[in-house]
């Protein structure tokens, strides 16, 4: 069985079969290339010498029949390969130019993402700090790094590596980052946005009750700690203790309080949330981007769209996510799109019963997005 070395040159493929043959693929025609003395000749097809050589790694995960010049670039290969379950090398070429997010995306160094097209960065994203401090510390790209401040993210892992892990990047760092984290860091972001608390005080202080009351899970410690925040600050308008020595037995304290007056909590829970997302009303020609007042404005919404958008008050209230009410100015009270914001992102839009957007809303919305900076696909 013949093997094959495979080289990038520029917009073309160069493959050197062990048998001596030597051939291109020409990306801008999208055509083999045979070298036959010293002419090229254009195939119709993949040349009958490649197709006999299988793509597929063994047992292992090594390839025996190809491999490449650049290591990169096949790490590229074999993730467009997995995408579409390519089995030969001419299906595979076939199917690069599809990627050219994921060929950026390995060729800045990136060795682990999740599998899959939409869970790749975007370009912009490999090359700004937090990219580099991945490069650095040998960790793989998660999609839920998109959407949040990148900045924060870098000096956050950067806090948590010297308090936590003393500095170095070992395995259990890595799987804090990997692992623990998706929700932690979104929680971490609230505390010092929302609830004013220092960065590096908040880790020093989880660290230090990771001793004092063995709290050892740092998503749930941090995730009990944003509950005692939300509802002190609500119980007493934003002044109290952030850093309870014993954080256990105020949280408990705390809950005590906050149910004897709950209903009225509740509703004053919401309003609080969507304070903080009201810079998002607009208005944009015939149309008008609302925010909800109160949390029956979600269930009239919901009953009005036949839609389950009542379910999300609890999330809104506890700032997981934002949502948003788009009506036409002549008809203020009469509800036509439910818009959820999450992560900088806008990642639903929906009208009556579920149904999709029209081209006139979805175009009002995409102008929406670049007024409030949101992504929006």
């Amino acid at each position: 069985m013949n093997t094959v070395i495979i080289k990038k040159q520029g917009s073309k493929l160069k493959f050197e079969i062990s048998d001596g043959t030597v051939c291109y693929y020409d990306f801008a025609t999208s055509k083999f290339i045979k070298l036959v003395g010293d002419k090229e000749v254009y195939l119709s097809g993949s040349p009958r010498v490649l197709v006999r050589i299988p793509w597929y790694t063994d047992y292992d995960g090594r390839n025996k029949y190809v491999s490449f010049e650049d290591e990169k670039y096949g790490r590229y290969c074999e993730y467009v390969s997995r995408h579409h379950g390519c089995t030969t090398i001419g299906t595979l070429v076939g199917k690069l130019k599809e990627h050219p997010d994921a060929e950026q995306f390995f060729a800045a160094g990136f060795t682990a993402p999740r599998y899959g097209k939409s869970r790749l960065p975007k370009p912009s994203y490999i090359n700004r700090r937090f990219g580099r401090f991945l490069l650095e510390n040998n960790l793989a790209y998660y999609n839920w790094y998109n959407g949040v401040d990148q900045e924060l993210l870098v000096e956050y892992f950067e806090i948590v590596k010297e308090i936590y892990f003393d500095g170095e990047v070992n395995g259990s760092f890595r799987n804090f980052v990997t692992y623990e984290n998706n929700c932690a860091f979104g929680i971490y972001q609230m505390l010092i946005t929302t609830y004013r608390y220092n960065k590096r005080t908040l880790v020093t202080y989880l660290r230090r009750l990771k001793d004092s009351e063995a709290l050892s899970n740092y998503p749930n410690t941090i995730t009990t700690l944003r509950d005692y925040a939300r509802m002190m600050d609500v119980l007493l308008n934003g002044s109290f203790e952030k850093y309870p020595k014993n954080l256990l037995t105020a949280h408990h304290i705390t809950v005590a309080n906050f149910n004897s007056s709950k209903q009225t909590v509740d509703g004053l829970l919401f309003k609080r949330a969507v304070e903080h997302y009201i810079d998002l009303e607009d208005e944009i020609g015939e149309f008008a981007f609302l925010a909800p007042k109160e949390p029956q404005d979600l269930i009239r919404e919901g009953a009005n769209l036949h839609h389950c958008v009542a379910s999300y008050v609890n999330s809104v209230s506890e700032m997981k996510t934002k949502i948003m009410l788009l009506r036409n100015k002549k008809s203020l009270d009469e509800s036509l799109v439910t818009i959820e914001v999450r992560n900088g992102a806008i990642v639903q839009a929906k009208g009556l019963g579920n149904r999709c957007v029209t081209q006139i809303e979805h175009d009002v919305i995409i102008l929406w997005a670049e007024r409030k900076k949101l992504e929006y696909y």
